[in-house]
């Protein structure tokens, strides 16, 4: 199982040792570098305001992420959350995590070869379920989709109200839509 860029680096291991993977979960990953270019302004214009909402979307997170006394989160991550609350909600989950140095160098690595990685989806023939959140900002539904077309064996999970965070926003689908697939891979729910 991996998140974001996790999930790519999950991808190119089981294209390179399909007989040491039973099963995949890869949670809003990326194939290619769909945070830029084609949708990146349709789902920002959509970020500056909310139906039903008197204030910008952005706005309202500038002025969340200025009044914190805890680390400070950036406008960047918090796009990546479906809605403001959310972001407030689980400000501890960022305050006490960071990135490592070798996580840095894999997803370098990672993003390297999503050429080699997009060709080999077609050959992977392992049950893998692609969860995507529904107001994900840097990977769309788009490219989950566009993962689960090359992918045989995948079964794609769309959760609504979610942005990069599917398992903090809505934790009940999420849990849920892993629970159906482990059958799959030999194990019983309990």
């Amino acid at each position: 199982m991996g998140h974001s860029n996790g999930g790519a680096i999950a991808l190119h291991y089981a294209c390179a040792h399909p007989d040491r993977v039973h099963g995949l979960i890869v949670v809003d990953s990326p194939v290619q570098d769909t945070s830029r270019g084609e949708g990146r302004a349709e789902r920002m214009r959509l970020r500056k305001g909310s139906p039903g909402t008197t204030r910008p979307w952005l706005a309202g997170v500038s002025r969340r992420t200025r009044k914190r006394n805890s680390t400070p989160i950036s406008r960047d991550h918090a796009l990546l959350f479906s809605s403001i609350d959310n972001l407030d909600k689980h400000r501890d989950v960022f305050d006490q995590t960071s990135s490592s140095f070798h996580a840095h160098l894999g997803q370098q690595h990672s993003q390297s070869s999503w050429g080699d990685l997009v060709s080999a989806l077609p050959r992977l023939d392992t049950p893998t379920l692609i969860v995507a959140g529904a107001d994900d900002f840097l990977y769309p539904p788009s490219a989950a989709q566009a993962m689960h077309d090359r992918i045989a064996r995948s079964k794609l999970l769309m959760i609504e109200h979610a942005g990069h965070f599917p398992w903090l926003e809505q934790p009940g689908p999420f849990f849920e839509g892993i629970r159906e697939l482990l059958p799959e891979l030999g194990y019983q729910r309990g």
